[in-house]
């Protein structure tokens, strides 16, 4: 009887998901948010959201073609997400405090710890990821412990 989780090979299902948000709405909602302002000036959340979507469509390109590396820069992704947007809104609230009007919602915030630890954890333990690249966070951290071992 064929394991069930030999199925899941391929960009499908949740990676399908991830990999359409990564390359479509993350970029979209970057270029759509520099849009509705109305100044030259570029700021620092200006800046991060544009690196972000670009990073983003990028890493969704790698996943959808299978590149071995694209499993890490998801993660790189989902860590950007869950702590680089909390901590650029630390700094705009620091800059409230001098007078300058806050570009982040606390709710926006509270919105992207959550999903970034979603997709972290989804990364580490999908049959998925594991059997369509090779490796899942899980996986990978053991592989490089043993290989360190056999090398020292």
């Amino acid at each position: 009887m064929e394991d069930n989780s030999t199925k899941l090979v391929g960009v499908g299902g949740w990676l399908l998901w991830f990999c359409l948000s990564a390359v479509l709405f993350q970029p979209l909602l970057s270029l759509l948010s520099l849009g509705i302002q109305e100044h030259i000036a570029w700021t620092d959340s200006d800046i991060f959201n544009v690196a972000l979507g670009m990073f983003s469509f990028l890493t969704g390109v790698m996943l959808l073609v299978r590149s071995r590396p694209a499993v890490v820069m998801a993660g790189i992704l989902c860590l950007f997400t869950a702590i680089g947007i909390p901590a650029l809104w630390a700094i705009e609230t620091l800059k409230g405090f001098w007078g300058y009007e806050l570009a982040i919602d606390p709710g926006t915030v509270v919105r992207n710890i959550i999903i970034g630890a979603i997709w972290l954890l989804y990364f580490a333990i999908s049959k998925r990821v594991h059997n369509t690249f090779g490796y899942n966070f899980r996986l990978w951290r053991r592989q490089n412990k043993t290989s360190a071992a056999a090398q020292g």
